[in-house]
């Protein structure tokens, strides 16, 4: 036989009872706050939340969507989207929820059209509801405006297509490279450079587009950029392909709240100047040994600095110019050492050279050297650039001491001279001279006569000395054997 449970037992079963009865008052409250609760959530939720059943009426929308779109929720329970929107926005959210609902596969949609008349887009999350047998009952979407954004992302490329215009058309190889050393962009130019399309190089690293040997010849001057460094530097860049250029490049860091997030690279081509830069060299090295070897002063005179450049000091030797007069330079100065009488043409010839009269210039001149007193030179100057109203900037031009030269002419002169007098002198005894049958005297050219000695001395300057031939000795002194043997 079964015990009786005590009153303390009892009272214990009754009040688990009643804990029990209170547990399922508090699940039965909790299920009918739970859509309450759904509701709130859903109102407060920025972007607009619908539920339209398959024939597109609509059979929840939230707060968002009654505000954004102008309507009382209450009266957009079962009306389509021709209540809402336009005839044309209309048919083409019917059209993209029916094919969701046909397909049975959520997809996020961008949907524009104008609202409270103004253009507007919407990216929108659409599901198809779908019930235990696998049937569609209608779709649910939550959509938010991204008209701002797209503005944005418009003008972005806009901007981004007049950079890429613009960075096409400069003569230089544009890029910006990331914190990762990753490529974003690069122009036209950069993308010739290293013979990848922009698809090509963009998202690869700087390794993977230069190589390992270009990327090793870059890598501390990319360090430094990311460590916020700008800096310029030139350097003989290989490529995959082998070829070689040679680069100037400046590296700019680009900080983001003090972060460097990556760098702009301008890199010009310098290869064409670097080749000029060596053949002018090699110019200037045949020039200089040519000039060493032909004794020449090679001077630049630059008006903007008044001053002249001797590199090889050879023409402040030649001249005798300090190097305080080469510093301060002037015309003037140059004429003050000129001779009087060649001060007047050598001022001609630079006078012309300054108006533009002419673009080049010689002259042989005589100037008063410190050392050596009156020296010849001769001089060419060429006028290599002027400025916008027509006046010199530089005049380049070679000096040569001609002193030795000038004397060596005017001794020939002289000597040319000397001889010219002495055949005038000849040609008088040329032809027939008038000879007295008598006492043998001649006629000069004046009509005197004299004696033939005189006549010969006077223009052979040759001295006679007498003397008796053997037949006049003879015939004279017939008693002396003078010529006897």
């Amino acid at each position: 036989m079964a015990t009786k449970p005590t009153c303390e037992e009892l009272e214990q079963k009754v009040k688990e009872l009643e804990d029990e009865i209170s547990e399922q008052k508090g699940a039965k409250q909790e299920s009918k706050d739970c859509p309450r609760l759904l509701q709130e959530v859903i109102d407060n939720i920025k972007g607009e939340v619908f539920i339209k059943d398959t024939n597109g009426k609509y059979l929840f929308v939230n707060n968002a969507y009654e505000k954004d779109f102008g309507v009382d929720k209450n009266e957009v329970i079962g009306k389509d989207d021709f209540f809402v929107f336009s005839p044309e926005v209309a048919k083409k959210l019917q059209e993209n929820d029916k094919r969701i609902m046909e397909s049975k596969i959520a997809e996020t949609v961008e949907e524009s059209g104008e609202v409270k008349g103004k253009i507007v887009t919407y990216r929108t999350n659409k599901v198809p509801l779908i019930d235990e047998d696998g049937e569609v009952y209608g779709i649910c979407g939550i959509g938010f405006d991204i008209t701002q954004q797209k503005r944005l992302e418009e003008a972005l490329w806009k901007s981004e297509n007049e950079m890429r215009i613009v960075t096409n058309n400069v003569p230089a190889l544009i890029a910006y490279v990331d914190k990762e050393q990753v490529y974003r962009f690069t122009n036209r130019g950069y993308q010739e450079a290293v013979r990848h399309s922009q698809e090509e190089i963009k998202g690869r690293t700087i390794k993977e587009i230069l190589g390992e040997k270009g990327y090793e010849m870059i890598q501390h001057h990319i360090e430094k950029a990311l460590s916020g460094q700008r800096i310029e530097f030139e350097t003989l860049m290989p490529f995959e392909d082998d070829h070689v250029r040679y680069m100037n490049a400046t590296y700019v860091p680009y900080l983001k709240e003090g972060t460097v997030e990556g760098f702009f690279a301008l890199i010009v081509d310098i290869t064409e100047r670097k080749q000029n830069e060596k053949a002018l060299h090699q110019s200037e090295e045949r020039l200089s040994l040519a000039a060493e070897t032909a004794n020449l002063g090679i001077w630049e005179w630059r008006f903007d600095t008044g001053e002249v450049y001797d590199s090889r000091e050879k023409f402040l030797e030649i001249s005798g110019l300090t190097r305080e007069e080469a510093r301060n330079f002037s015309p003037d100065l140059w004429l003050s050492k000129v001779h009087p009488d060649d001060k007047k043409r050598t001022e001609e010839k630079l006078q012309a050279l300054f108006i533009g009269e002419t673009e080049r210039a010689e002259n042989e001149l005589r100037v008063r050297h410190p050392k050596k007193g009156w020296i010849w030179l001769y001089g060419v100057g060429l006028v290599v650039e002027r400025d916008k109203y027509g006046k010199p900037i530089r005049i380049v031009g070679v000096h040569r001491d001609i002193t030795d030269r000038k004397h060596a002419e005017e001794e020939r002169e002289k000597l040319i001279n000397e001889l010219q007098g002495a055949l005038k002198e000849i040609k008088t005894l040329r032809g027939i001279l008038p000879l007295c049958s008598f006492c043998k005297k001649i006629r000069d050219d004046k009509g005197y006569w004299e004696q033939v000695d005189v006549y010969i001395h006077k223009h052979l300057q040759a001295d006679i000395s007498h003397s008796v031939c053997p037949e006049c000795a003879k015939e004279h002194y017939p008693d002396l054997d003078i010529y006897d043997d």
